[in-house]
């Protein structure tokens, strides 16, 4: 039967009405309850359901039904089922009388289903991503042609609106917990030191760099009551949050068992037993503990890691051994401490995780390996623990080839002093200007991002391909390029704008004769006068604790903080113009 001309007017109008509104309905539960209220009036039907398709489950399932509650049928399953399968309508005239129509609802409900319209939901790429099903129309008839013909307009936009739906849906929950790693991952960091203690006797160099947001490698200086100084290297298995809590976990039942005063040994069996009640059985965690005395004597405990490297300034290595289980594994393990000789003036003892010697790169994935780690810290080891952990540090990074780690990695050179000699803490050299920048050279190139982490690779990419292509740095700076950029990028997204996608960074590149500039500002505050009334306090207020900042230095000519610390000058000589004679 076709309708009157007055009631096509009607039902278009509202159609397009409907349509529109749902086309500005952002948020999906309101749009399911708004698509569902909708179908009901247009097809004048008693009550009507929406089944949203779930590809992983391989399932529908009901996230607005009127009179009902919530349905779970398997793909192909039933009336709605066989819709969302076939991506075919279908139209009962009397459910009782089709085999496909399962009564047991009717029976539970005492309510009686006389017909039914069910329609797929398609979005633009023609996949299903939904079901609507009409039950009994007011007026007692079967729903027909025209009913069809109606609710599948409707369909179309409420499929497309559903789908625009979903992806934002997707997208805030991807912003939430990113937002909820940069907490944790700000929790972590606040539980790490922020720079190696002063100790008699002893120079202390360090180094950690997380694989994800979080990470699960731990290092701690935790001062004795009678002088001596323990050093703790962890890993725990995995990444992520969970290995984060771990390492947290892991971190405050050491310092409170270290506060009894036990041996490093008795210490790191207490540990083990605590951890072994609340770790599932595939974590666990490895650790070293070296604890330094005044008289250059020392000790180690070590629970399934890599034991220290021992390098003596007579240019011979010790070869250490350690036998004891991860922590967490078994709770009735038992570990042994192991002496070191005692180190003289000059000698240098080196813990590390194995992101380190494991780190690898495409094509070939060749691990770096521990006797990289020798060779690098037998080199450099005249000059010092901060200049071997830099050394080492720059040959891991460029081992990576501009590849993304697939570890946390974590290094402490720690280097034997004349007695009674404190290690003087060098001045990071890194200013933080309140004032603007000084004129510069015009841009050549400038483009903003939203504050978004998972775009950094893409920004960075574009901005180290600006200054290859125009020749102003090598090939054999590239590693070096990321590394500065990765760290100055990160800190003006997550610190500087908070993390807020809303909030923009702009890079700018200019060049004279004689050196490329690359700025880099975010729409933070920066820090008043009175935050840095210390520039030795600089680095720890612009970078992860300071971290890369020495890295940085090697490679930079210039790297000052501008705006209070919300606009990062990067300067370096031009790999095409000749270095002026000295």
């Amino acid at each position: 039967m076709q309708p009157d001309a007055h009631r096509l007017a009607q039902d278009l109008k509202a159609v397009m009405d409907i349509s529109r509104a749902m086309g500005s309905e952002r948020n999906l539960d309101r749009l399911l309850g708004l698509i569902v209220k909708s179908v009901t009036q247009v097809v004048r039907a008693d009550r009507t359901s929406l089944f949203l398709v779930d590809r992983e489950k391989q399932h529908l399932v009901t996230r607005v039904s009127q009179g009902a509650d919530e349905i779970r049928l398997p793909l192909g399953s039933g009336i709605a089922g066989s819709v969302a399968a076939t991506g075919t309508a279908i139209n009962i005239p009397h459910a009782y009388a089709d085999v496909r129509f399962n009564r047991d609802h009717d029976r539970s409900t005492g309510y009686i289903t006389r017909s039914i319209l069910c329609l797929p939901l398609t979005n633009y790429s023609g996949e299903v991503v939904g079901v609507i099903q009409a039950l009994n129309k007011l007026d007692g008839e079967p729903f027909n042609a025209y009913d069809e013909q109606v609710l599948a307009a409707l369909c179309g936009s409420a499929a497309v609106a559903i789908d625009n739906a979903l992806l934002i849906a997707r997208d805030r929950d991807r912003q939430r917990m990113e937002n909820e790693l940069e907490l944790a991952r700000q929790i972590q960091l606040s539980l790490l030191p922020a720079k190696p203690p002063e100790v008699v006797g002893w120079r202390v160099a360090s180094w950690c760099r997380s694989c994800d947001q979080t990470g699960g490698d731990y290092v701690d200086f935790i001062p004795c009551a009678d002088g001596q100084l323990d050093v703790v290297v962890g890993d725990v298995s995995g990444h992520g949050i969970a290995a984060a809590l771990l390492m947290s976990t892991a971190r405050a039942f050491l310092r409170a068992l270290l506060e009894r005063g036990d041996s490093p040994a008795t210490t790191i069996t207490s540990l083990n037993r605590l951890l072994e009640a609340d770790l599932s059985d595939d974590s666990f965690m490895t650790m070293v503990l070296a604890r330094l005395a005044q008289d250059g004597s020392c000790c180690f405990v070590s629970a399934g890691h890599e034991p220290p490297l021992v390098w003596r300034r007579s240019g011979t290595t010790d070869e250490l051994t350690s036998s004891g289980l991860p922590l967490g594994m078994l709770d009735d393990s038992t570990y042994d401490a192991g002496m070191i000789p005692v180190l003289a003036a000059g000698d240098l003892l080196v813990l590390f995780t194995d992101g380190i010697p494991d780190a690898h790169a495409p094509p070939d994935n060749q691990m770096w390996g521990l006797d990289h780690l020798r060779a690098t810290v037998t080199e450099h080891a005249a000059q010092g623990a901060q200049a071997v952990c830099d050394a080492v540090v720059a040959a891991v990074t460029a081992a990576l080839r501009g590849a993304h780690s697939h570890d946390d990695m974590t290094l402490v050179v720690i280097e034997r002093l004349p007695e009674r000699e404190v290690a003087p803490m060098p001045k990071p050299p890194l200013t933080i200007a309140i004032a603007e920048p000084p004129a510069s050279p015009p841009v050549v190139f400038e483009r903003s991002w939203p504050s978004r982490i998972d775009l950094k690779q893409e920004i960075i990419d574009q901005v180290v391909e600006q200054l290859l292509t125009r020749g102003w740095v090598t090939e054999d700076d590239r590693t070096w390029l990321y590394l500065c950029f990765d760290e100055v990028l990160v800190n003006a997204m997550l610190h500087g704008n908070e993390g807020d996608p809303r909030l923009e960074v702009t890079i700018a590149l200019r060049a004279d004769e004689q050196r490329w500039i690359v700025t880099i500002a975010d729409q933070g505050e920066g820090f008043s006068e009175t935050a840095v009334p210390d520039q030795a306090q600089a680095e720890s207020l612009v970078l992860e604790h300071g971290r890369g900042i020495r890295l940085m230095q090697e490679f930079l000519d210039e790297l000052t903080y501008y705006r209070g610390g919300s606009l990062a000058w990067l300067a370096r000589h031009r790999a095409d113009a000749p270095r002026p004679s000295l």
